[in-house]
C-alpha cells in the first residue's frame, strides 16, 4: 500500500510514504510544526485512513 499526507485545505504534504507507521510519523510531525490536521489517505483505495490532529465533536 501507499499513503499519502494531505493538509486539512486539501494540499499534499510531500511524497508518497510505503508503510503506515512512517506516514503516521511524518504526519504527527507535520501536524505539531504546521498546526493543522492532517489526514492520511490510501492512494491505492483512494480512503482516508486517520486524521492526525484536529478535534472530535
Amino acid at each position: 500500500m501507499t499513503y499519502q499526507l494531505v493538509s486539512d485545505t486539501g494540499g499534499s504534504l510531500g511524497e508518497d510514504y510505503q508503510t503506515l507507521a512512517i506516514a503516521i510519523a511524518f504526519a504527527k510531525t507535520a501536524n505539531g510544526i504546521l498546526g493543522i490536521p492532517v489526514h492520511i489517505i490510501d492512494v491505492d483505495d483512494e480512503e482516508e485512513i486517520i486524521t492526525i490532529g484536529g478535534t472530535h465533536e
